[in-house]
């Protein structure tokens, strides 16, 4: 006779262990970098208090992560972003906003329902437009290659 498993018991127990098994280990991985708690995230490290306040410093890891906390429309088409890191952006996509999924975001009424997506942390639109956070921390040397493929697509307004 086989005993009946808890299967929510048994992923508790195996996630809690994955969790002291990390926070024991975490300072090696990361160099002893300052920790902080990413709060709202659903994703277990952050959730356990387990975000590295630098990522960049990691030797395993070879890029930076970048998470929007916060943004706001401060005119048509166009977003103030802040990030985790305390960079703060103001980003007018009015000239990029083509195409089949950018596009209706030129209606103020669709772009206006801009949010921060909790799992992901980049801007999200309810029509399924989004975009990298990598690539809005950085837009200055992406602006021209959004405006380029804009104009491809023959709908990019100046």
């Amino acid at each position: 006779m086989v005993a009946a498993v808890d299967e929510a018991k048994v992923w508790r127990v195996a996630l809690d262990g994955l969790a002291r098994s990390i926070r024991s280990d975490w300072p090696a991985c990361t160099g002893s970098y300052p920790l902080h708690k990413i709060q709202g995230s659903p994703s277990s490290v952050a959730s356990w208090g387990l975000m590295p306040s630098s990522l960049s410093h990691n030797p395993m890891v070879q890029h930076p992560i970048y998470y929007v906390e916060y943004a706001e429309v401060v005119v048509p088409s166009t977003l103030r972003l802040r990030f985790a890191d305390e960079l703060e952006r103001r980003i007018d996509f009015s000239s990029i906003l083509a195409g089949a999924l950018f596009g209706p975001l030129r209606e103020p009424a669709l772009f206006n329902q801009v949010r921060v997506d909790p799992e992901v942390h980049t801007v999200i639109w309810p029509n399924g437009a989004d975009f990298d956070r990598a690539t809005l921390h950085d837009w200055p040397s992406h602006a021209a290659a959004f405006l380029a493929m804009a104009q491809r697509w023959g709908l990019a307004t100046r």
